[in-house]
């Protein structure tokens, strides 16, 4: 009953002897395996939270590019379903052919680094979305590939908070030349000794504002 899967059955124990000491063994083994398989599924059910909550995208799939574990966020971004695709190609259920350029890629990894593909999108409003995905590979025990994670995030508010910094340090720049090329001018020809004479601790002033 144990090998077909019922892990609660236990050995009724009737005697004292050699038989009643190895039932005893076995009951304590049962427990034992127990109590490691509910720690492990409280682990993995652990895990899976810890991943449906992430703000990320999340796709792990197999070596031949099957779904093996999608989150929400994941299903969002590319619009499939984890319940119809789980075991297929993860390529036949993305409706996004940018998205399903960058899956279909074959990817070559160089020891083990993460490789990073971005896109831009148009969406059904007309307004552009980027995204960053990040593909690394997954070892087995043996340190051969077996799958690849994929993390995809959308970064489209770091593209605009960037775009409004370097406008602000362009414009500010534009601002602060043209006084500052005027006010070095003139302290040039102050320097020059054009405008009357100057000693030397006022030239050595001077020569440090204009540098």
């Amino acid at each position: 009953r144990m090998a077909d899967g019922h892990m609660t059955q236990k050995v009724s124990i009737r005697r004292n002897d050699e038989i009643g000491q190895l039932a005893q063994s076995f009951n304590d083994m049962l427990e034992s395996v127990q109590a490691k398989t509910n720690e492990l599924i409280s682990e993995r059910n652990r895990s899976k939270m810890i991943i449906a909550h992430l703000p990320d995208g999340i796709i792990v799939t197999d070596e031949s590019n099957k779904l093996i574990l999608a989150n929400r966020q994941a299903e969002s971004m590319l619009q499939f379903s984890t319940d119809r695709a789980n075991g297929q190609a993860i390529v036949d259920y993305i409706k996004n052919e940018n998205f399903m350029k960058i899956f279909n890629e074959k990817l070559e990894f160089s020891k083990n680094n993460a490789i990073t593909r971005e896109l831009t999108i148009e969406t059904n409003v007309g307004t552009i979305e980027h995204y960053q995905v990040t593909f690394s590979p997954v070892s087995d025990s043996t340190y051969q590939q077996s799958g690849i994670i994929s993390v995809i995030r959308n970064i489209t508010e770091e593209k605009q908070l960037r775009a409004l910094r370097d406008n602000f340090l362009r414009t500010v720049s534009h601002e602060l030349r043209t006084p500052l090329t005027s006010i070095i001018g003139f302290l040039e020809i102050i320097s020059s000794g054009k405008a009357g004479g100057l000693n030397d601790k006022q030239r050595d002033f001077l020569t440090i504002a204009i540098h």
